[in-house]
């Protein structure tokens, strides 16, 4: 029996799911922003800026969309350094395209540094929702907040755990996200290794059932020496370009990450995973919830277009990672217990 992992019948839509703005701390306009995504082959964008949950709908039109969100953090006490700083970081999406109440609304948090808080007008777009969040970095208040999102009809994802400088025995204990920040291209251009797939294996391995994604989290202007924009994006497969196809899809893990190579299929079948890719990459690896893994590549070092694993059911679960150079790609993780062996 063959298991399309990612559907057979979709089209692929390319996001940038994690987005700063002029309206917080972001260089270009959202009206900029779109202009520049869709030139670069983006349908979808999501500017979450932080601590301002706003609609930017007038956006949208019949070849490019956006996903309502905005970004949380949490401070551990850093007195005057904040390099030495422990923080979590959220983003949280709107399932319901109608929704733009803010769970949580903190109109004192950072006030300084949120350029929406001077604009009366731009302030005045939010629509506060049940008490302000409390920001201390402990792991019930994270969880509380997680919690609260989700009961307001959000989608919930951690951003850039190695920029933020939490440790497994930190992360492990978010019990309740639904995806990782696999890569986060504006720490990564800052200096930060944020490729974290050790971090998505530690969670799988742990009993998470979760997906991964990959962002920019831009903030600069494009003229700025490696400048953090189209590094990271997710690509959704959904039926058509529309709010409810890219939640669904999002919700059901119908997507990929990557900071480059593209996936055309990706099945499962006779107790093997089959991935085929949109161009020729360096090797492609199977990764697994225990030591039953293979990194698939020509020993003349000619690129690979498609490759296949068998899977033992007792691995727990199988992801793809493809790999061409400094580029990366990840699957989402597939359970062997919800595949047809």
């Amino acid at each position: 029996m063959k298991k399309y992992l990612l559907p057979e019948k979709c089209n692929f839509y390319k996001a940038n799911l994690h987005c700063h703005s002029t309206w917080s701390n972001g260089k270009h306009s959202p009206e900029e922003l779109k202009q520049l995504y869709k030139a670069q082959g983006y349908s979808v964008l999501s500017i979450t800026d932080h601590d301002g949950f706003f609609g930017h709908y007038d956006l949208d039109d019949e070849d490019f969309i956006t996903l309502a969100g905005f970004e949380l953090e949490f401070d551990s006490p850093f007195g005057d350094d904040f390099s030495n700083c422990i923080t979590t970081h959220l983003c949280a999406y709107a399932k319901d395209r109608d929704n733009l109440y803010q769970p949580g609304f903190d109109p004192e948090f950072r006030h300084e540094k949120i350029f929406w808080t001077k604009d009366e007008k731009t302030k005045s777009l939010i629509k506060p929702l049940g008490k302000p969040f409390k920001r201390s970095h402990e792991t019930e208040n994270v969880n509380y907040v997680i919690r609260t999102l989700h009961e307001n009809g959000f989608i919930v994802t951690y951003n850039h755990p190695t920029r933020s400088l939490e440790n497994y025995s930190v992360y492990m204990n978010y019990s309740e996200i639904d995806n990782l920040e696999i890569y986060n291209n504006a720490c990564y251009t800052d200096g930060y290794d944020e490729h974290n797939g050790k971090v998505y294996d530690d969670m799988l391995r742990a009993g998470r059932r979760i997906f991964c994604v990959a962002a920019d989290d831009n903030h600069a202007l494009i003229t700025k020496k490696n400048h953090d924009m189209f590094g990271g994006f997710t690509m959704f497969c959904a039926e058509r370009l529309t709010h409810g196809d890219i939640i669904n899809a999002f919700e059901k893990g119908n997507f990929y990450a990557s900071t480059g190579p593209e996936i055309n299929s990706l099945y499962f079948e006779d107790g093997e995973i089959f991935v085929k890719m949109a161009a020729p990459v360096e090797g492609i690896r199977f990764v697994t919830g225990n030591r039953k893994t293979e990194f698939c590549f020509n020993h003349d070092r000619t690129p690979v277009s498609e490759a296949s694993f068998k899977v033992d059911p007792k691995s727990r679960y199988v992801r793809v990672e493809i790999i061409d150079g400094s580029k990366r790609a990840y699957t989402n993780a597939y359970f062997t217990d919800q595949l047809p062996f």
